[in-house]
C-alpha cells in the first residue's frame, strides 16, 4: 500500500507542478500538423553520471544522421548518454562536445540515417514574436506550449506565456514557421511571479555549431 501512495504522490507532484491547462494546450496544439511534425525531432535524454545517478533532459536533432543540441549543464557530469526518439527508438551517444562559452552541448550519433530533424531560422528572434516551445518537463514528453518573445539580444532571449519547468533544459524555441530560434537553458520569475524561459540565442547557437564544424 505504501508503494501505491508513493507512486500516486509522484504523479500528483507532476500535475500540481504543471497546470492541467498546459497539458490541454499541448493536445490542442498537436492538432496542427506542423507541431506534430516538430515533436518528432524533439528527443528525451537519459543521462547517467557517477554512482549511477540518472537525470533527464530535452534535446533536438539537426541532422538526419543524428546531431543533437542540448544544454551543457544537462550533460556536464555524464558518463553515459542515451537519446530517445519518439517512434524511432533509443540511441547511444558516441561522442559529445560542450561549449566553453555558452550553455550548449552537441551530441553525435553514429551510423544512423533518416532521423527526423529541424532547421535553424534565418533571422534571430525579435520582441513580440510568437514562438513555440517543445520539451519534456517533469518526465512528460514533447509538451508543446506557445508564447512570445519578451526580450531579445545577440546572446539570449526571454520568452513568456510558456511556463518552464525542470526537464525543459535543452528544449528548442521555434518560430511559427517551425525553425529554431534558440535553446532553453534556465527560467526566471518577473514581478508578477510569472515563470519565464531564458534561452541561448540563435547567433550563439550558430557560432557554436560553426566552431564544431571547423574543428572536425
Amino acid at each position: 500500500m505504501s508503494f501505491l501512495f508513493t507512486v500516486v504522490g509522484r504523479w500528483l507532484q507532476v500535475y500540481i507542478a504543471i497546470p492541467w491547462e498546459v497539458v490541454e494546450e499541448s493536445r490542442t496544439l498537436e492538432e496542427d500538423p506542423l507541431v506534430k511534425e516538430l515533436q518528432q525531432s524533439v528527443v528525451s535524454l537519459n543521462v547517467r553520471g557517477a554512482g549511477g545517478v540518472v537525470s533527464h533532459g530535452t534535446g533536438f536533432n539537426l541532422d538526419p544522421q543524428g546531431l543533437i543540441v542540448t544544454n551543457r549543464h544537462v550533460v556536464e557530469e555524464a558518463m553515459f548518454l542515451q537519446v530517445n526518439f519518439p517512434g524511432e527508438g533509443k540511441y547511444r551517444v558516441t561522442d559529445w562536445v560542450k561549449s566553453k562559452e555558452d550553455d550548449l552541448a552537441l551530441l553525435k550519433l553514429e551510423g544512423e540515417k533518416n532521423l527526423p530533424h529541424v532547421e535553424l531560422a534565418e533571422r534571430r528572434a525579435e520582441p513580440g514574436q510568437e514562438i513555440l516551445v517543445i520539451g519534456n518537463p517533469l518526465r512528460l514528453h514533447r509538451i508543446a506550449m506557445q508564447g512570445k518573445v519578451l526580450e531579445a539580444s545577440p546572446s539570449q532571449m526571454v520568452v513568456g506565456d510558456a511556463s518552464i519547468h525542470q526537464g525543459h533544459s535543452g528544449s528548442p524555441v521555434f518560430n511559427r514557421e517551425g525553425e529554431v530560434l534558440g535553446v532553453i537553458y534556465a527560467s526566471r520569475y518577473n514581478r508578477d511571479q510569472d515563470n519565464l524561459g531564458v534561452a541561448v540565442s540563435l547567433p550563439k547557437l550558430e557560432d557554436f555549431l560553426q566552431q564544431e564544424k571547423e574543428a572536425r
